[in-house]
């Protein structure tokens, strides 16, 4: 397993630099280039560290890498309106963090949920009328 979390973390750092050396030379303008310069130069220094932090966190691979290229996803959007952080690699490990939480979260409730549809009651639930109140008093007068 460690043989192969090292020989794919490059390979990850590598497709996202190609990706932003693509969007750069598609006639991006002059804030694109900027994000896609600090995104490529963030994901070539911090893909491994973000990546085993994410294993470390959820002990799945594939949710790590996914978490990382959400992580990636937004920072190309948000960086363009906010402008690059001082540190990029601290924002991406953040990002990538609160998705794994929300998805770990998700997964949860997903196998949380069909034990709640179990527990509900077959027959409905009957309420009873307090004294002195007949249920005609309680339908609008125009059904009564």
């Amino acid at each position: 397993m460690a043989q192969d979390y090292e020989d794919t973390c490059p390979r990850i750092a590598d497709d996202v630099s190609c990706h932003f050396a693509l969007v750069r030379t598609n006639g991006a303008d002059r804030m694109t280039d900027i994000v896609a310069d600090a995104l490529a130069t963030a994901a070539s220094a911090e893909t491994a560290r973000i990546v085993s932090t994410l294993i470390r966190m959820t002990g799945d691979f594939t949710l790590a890498e996914d978490c990382l290229q959400d992580a990636f996803a937004k920072a190309l959007v948000d960086w363009r309106v906010n402008t690059v952080p001082e540190n990029p690699g601290a924002w991406l490990t953040t990002v990538a963090k609160n998705r794994a939480i929300d998805v770990l979260r998700r997964a949860a409730a997903e196998r949380r949920a069909p034990h709640r549809v179990a527990r509900e009651p077959e027959e409905p639930v009957t309420a009873e009328m307090p004294e002195g109140v007949s249920a005609g008093a309680l339908a609008h007068p125009m059904i009564a």
